[in-house]
């Protein structure tokens, strides 16, 4: 029972005679006692197991299974080619490789669902239906933001050699937005002298577009992440600084993209305390036109290392602008992330959520408000690719998250993913895929074959 070795051996012979369950319990017990093992132990024992696992499933016709062994291979072996090929052989109906020969990283959905953004060394837009391809820029693709579509789904903001520009999805109309030349202006109005091209728009801040597209918010700063928010105008490319810093980054502070309220009337952003002698965690809240409404204290017990300057990585303001979901870091050390609920007042704040492995993943990509009252979100527990597992949960603004499903249809794996507005696909690529391509999973059909 315990030579894992042998277990391998008899795995192959169990599969090569079609003895398909009795492959199936060798592989459970064997990757049962690997789990067993220290958290640093190798895990590359494993793959036998799980590769067999994704066979069989295969062969049985049990597609969310097949996946699920395939990705946790891949989580093991980022690029492992029988893993890849094992995800191949799953019909197109329930995952599909586009653009296998492009390399891709950082899909993004459009509104309607029907075309992915990502970047390949620039920017590019494919149809999801017909696979054809548009290119939008030729920057490198290190320069670039996650792109973002606009409501609508008419205009996709990137940025490009340190400007901020818009395209339409097509390519056509292309225009610079906001130069380095009016955007550090800006930052120079509260005494910070950003003057290198680019650190104007730091990558990790993308921009935020307002509900009814006609303005783009984003975070601008220097090299030692002193900043200010700013707030443009579409039409007419003028951009207005919002909220000032002191060039000193609070404790927690963070630099995260900053989020409107679906009435656009609200930006909630990254705090900064100008002048203040205590710094404290939390947010502020002001108007477009750069009026503080107030800020909002966060709970920060577990926040851990007490000199992170990120400690606050994202933040969603729910449909009537009465409470704020925010993801916190557990510190610069942890690839832990916690979800806090607190409302707009800042009278009442708690974790709602802890240990959720998404650290490099917006907190766009794993959480949705159903409405006033509940947040949809992902949740991912546990590092080992053994024993990860994602699930959906519900979170109201006062009370305790239910679970939704438990485990949910696809797990997503690496920081390269998103999930369709529409709730019915996943989009994954990146490095745990060799780089190569976009796989597309439909849940519908996968939460159809579950067993």
């Amino acid at each position: 029972p315990d030579d894992i070795e042998l277990a391998a051996q008899l795995v192959e012979v169990l599969i090569a005679n079609g003895h398909f369950d009795e492959t199936l319990a060798v592989s459970a017990g064997s990757l049962d006692q690997i789990g067993k093992q220290p958290a640093a132990a190798d895990r590359a024992t494993a793959m036998p197991f799980l590769l067999a696992r994704a066979h069989i499933y295969r062969k049985k016709g049990r597609w969310r299974d097949a996946i699920d062994a395939c990705l946790r291979c891949l989580m093991l072996d980022p690029g492992n080619e029988d893993a890849l090929a094992g995800l191949a052989e799953i019909p197109e109906e329930h995952a599909r490789h586009i653009l296998p020969d492009t390399t891709a990283a950082a899909p993004a959905f459009a509104p309607k669902s029907d075309a992915l953004v990502f970047r390949s060394l620039g920017l590019n837009v494919v149809n999801i239906a017909t696979g054809d391809m548009t290119r939008l820029s030729t920057a490198d693709e290190e320069q670039e933001w996650r792109p973002v579509w606009s409501p609508k789904g008419d205009w996709i903001c990137y940025t490009h050699d340190g400007a901020l520009h818009i395209a339409r999805p097509d390519g056509s109309k292309d225009r610079k937005l906001v130069s380095e030349d009016a955007a550090l202006p800006q930052l120079a109005k509260f005494g910070i002298s950003a003057t290198r091209a680019g650190e104007a728009f730091p990558t990790q801040s993308g921009p935020t577009w307002s509900p009814d597209g006609a303005r783009i918010a984003y975070w601008a700063a220097d090299e030692n992440g002193a900043g200010v928010t700013c707030v443009v105008d579409v039409a007419s490319g003028k951009a207005v600084s919002t909220h000032a810093s002191d060039g000193t980054a609070p404790k927690y502070a963070g630099s995260h993209a900053p989020s409107f309220s679906r009435d656009g009337r609200l930006i909630c952003g990254p705090l900064r305390y100008p002048g203040a002698s205590k710094p404290l965690p939390g947010l502020t809240i002001w108007s477009p036109g750069g009026k503080v409404k107030r800020q909002v204290p966060l709970p920060t017990k577990r926040m851990g290392d007490a000199a992170s300057p990120t400690g606050v990585l994202g933040a969603r303001v729910s449909p009537d602008a009465q409470h704020i979901a925010v993801a916190l870091s557990r510190g610069q050390t942890s690839d832990q992330v916690d979800l806090a609920m607190t409302d707009s007042q800042g009278k009442r704040s708690r974790i709602a959520v802890t240990d959720l492995n998404w650290r490099g993943v917006p907190i766009t990509e794993w959480t949705r408000w159903r409405d006033s009252k509940t947040l949809w979100m992902l949740q991912r527990t546990g590092t080992d690719p053994l024993d990860t597992v994602v699930r959906a949960l519900t979170v109201p603004t006062e009370g305790s998250p239910k679970r939704v499903e438990d485990p949910y249809p696809v797990m997503p794996i690496g920081a390269d993913w998103t999930v369709s507005p529409d709730g019915k696909l996943l989009a994954m690529a990146g490095e745990k895929f060799g780089g190569q391509g976009i796989w597309l999973f439909n849940l519908e059909k996968l939460r159809e074959g579950r067993e």
